[in-house]
């Protein structure tokens, strides 16, 4: 998992390999029924048998939801509680080796109009649960942040900015005893409560998607890069450091595309409170940073730096890590490429061409088994009747909560499908036309008119010895039929669906 127990300062980084597991490890999570909760503490219950989680929340319905979905897992616990409540916290933290702190007001125009609010869950509960860890002896605390705490430009940012602050000289607070705080701040996170997936997924049924500009850039990451950062943070930390992960941008414009392709797009203007791109570091941070390959490390004012043998690398002056000047980008095409597998519920298909690009992306299928579809698949897709909704949810259910069986079935996929071009496609179609008992094949020239393909997309008179004679006499079905094409598998297709 990263972390098992806390390590003295001058242990320097841990080996590779090492799990220094001694006991059951006890985890408090703030927030813990949110996107974010949710994810780290299924990979925590996927990757401990001995531990205990204890999700501290306001909402008890998202708690008895929580616990319905994990199964009653009885190393989850969970305490109702607000992070503005200081002795409630003191509470639940006893006994508790580390806590993630993800308890936060975090919807930039509800924090807008309601400042008062923000402060307090933000600010004083971020300053509670330093009190609290302290009290009750909490060796490690990570608090979540955000890249909108960087030169804020609306109350949210300034309220996390201020918790930023918090965290950083909880350090001091602390004293002598081997207590540590530090924080992550990261950018958007890819489908989590609130963010703009949910919302375009849910317009893109209207056909229209709003942006409030076309300009927009943002650092993304999944939930499942958010939760391995925090778990590296929990392994590392020395106390006081802020890490910035190296995550992509994207233009929200590319992201609207990539969900909705044909929708139409509506640009409505900026929200209150809202950038128009996004800074994960400062050049004034960037004084203090470390470059650590694929994260950063903003080096706290007060305390000992941390150990130079690991590869790290000072920031060059004046470096800002900016969404919009970013050298790593996602596009359309790469977020497909990132997507787990691919749902195709068509009630009809003429022929399912959106299978075969899944198959061709390397992506597992769970498609329809109507019509064409189970044709263009093969074996080497799902499939499901498309006006079963409960069998596909049951389905989807499956492949998500069995990664090991998902990526056998990816795995097949790559192995085995191999893609057809267009070129071979038509062959095969002209062969199979040319074996049809109605057709007679005439060699040389005819006297009745023939055509040649003239290569300009139109058609001219002229000499073709492989032409099919308008003279020729054919019987199929209740008919007579006759035949008129030119060279070329593409024609022949023309006239022969023309004639059927």
């Amino acid at each position: 998992m990263g972390w098992t127990k806390a390590r003295p300062a001058h242990e320097g980084k841990r080996k590779a390999g090492e799990s220094g597991a001694s006991r059951p490890l006890k985890i408090l999570i703030t927030g813990g029924t949110g996107s974010f909760g949710q994810a780290f503490v299924r990979r925590v219950l996927a990757d401990r048998d001995q531990c205990t989680v204890r999700v501290y929340s306001r909402d008890e319905l998202k708690q008895y939801d929580m616990a319905q979905a994990f199964g009653h897992d009885p190393r989850l616990r969970f305490f109702i509680g607000d992070v503005r409540d200081r002795e409630r916290l003191v509470r639940a933290m006893h006994g508790i080796d580390l806590v993630v702190h993800a308890a936060a007001l975090k919807h930039v125009p509800i924090c807008e109009f309601n400042p008062a609010e923000a402060v307090k869950t933000n600010i004083q509960g971020s300053q509670n649960v330093i009190d609290a860890a302290i009290d009750a002896g909490v060796r490690r605390t990570i608090a979540l942040s955000t890249d909108k705490a960087v030169n804020p430009v609306n109350l949210y940012g300034a309220t996390k900015l201020c918790a930023e602050k918090l965290f950083v000289h909880g350090n001091v607070y602390a004293g002598a005893r081997d207590i540590r705080f530090s924080c992550v701040r990261y950018g958007n996170v890819m489908g989590s409560r609130g963010s703009v997936i949910p919302l375009f997924r849910k317009q893109a049924e209207t056909g229209i998607l709003t942006l409030t500009d076309r300009r927009m850039t943002r650092f993304w990451l999944s939930l499942e890069q958010a939760v391995d950062l925090v778990l590296k943070v929990a392994g590392e930390m020395r106390g006081g450091e802020i890490f910035v992960p190296k995550i992509p941008s994207m233009r929200v414009v590319d992201l609207a595309r990539a969900m909705a392709p044909t929708a139409q797009i509506e640009e409505v203007g900026r929200r209150p409170g809202e950038k128009l791109h996004e800074v994960l570091l400062t050049a004034e941070e960037a004084r203090n940073t470390q470059d650590y390959g694929d994260h950063y490390v903003i080096e706290p004012d007060h305390g000992s730096r941390r150990d130079a043998a690991f590869g790290e690398r000072a920031l060059p002056d004046g470096f800002v890590y900016s969404s919009d000047t970013n050298t790593e980008w996602l596009t359309v095409e790469s977020l497909r490429q990132r997507c787990l597998f691919t749902l195709y519920p068509s009630r009809y298909e003429g022929w399912g061409l959106p299978v075969r690009e899944s198959m061709a992306a390397g992506k597992y299928c769970l498609a329809s088994n109507a019509t064409s579809v189970p044709e263009a698949g093969g074996a080497l897709c799902g499939y499901h009747d498309p006006e079963d909704l409960t069998g596909y949810v049951a389905a989807l259910r499956e492949l998500i909560a069995s990664p090991e069986m998902l990526g056998a079935r990816t795995n097949a996929v790559r192995k085995r499908f191999r893609p057809r071009a267009w070129r071979e496609t038509v062959d095969t179609m002209e062969q199979s036309l040319l074996e049809l008992p109605a057709f007679a094949r005439v060699q040389g020239r005819d006297a009745g008119k023939q055509y040649r393909h003239s290569g300009d997309g139109s058609d001219d008179p002229g000499d073709d010895t492989a032409a099919v004679s308008s003279g020729g006499s054919m019987a199929q079905g209740r008919g007579e039929l006759r035949v008129l094409c030119h060279e070329g598998p593409l024609h022949l297709l023309e006239q022969t669906l023309l004639m059927l």
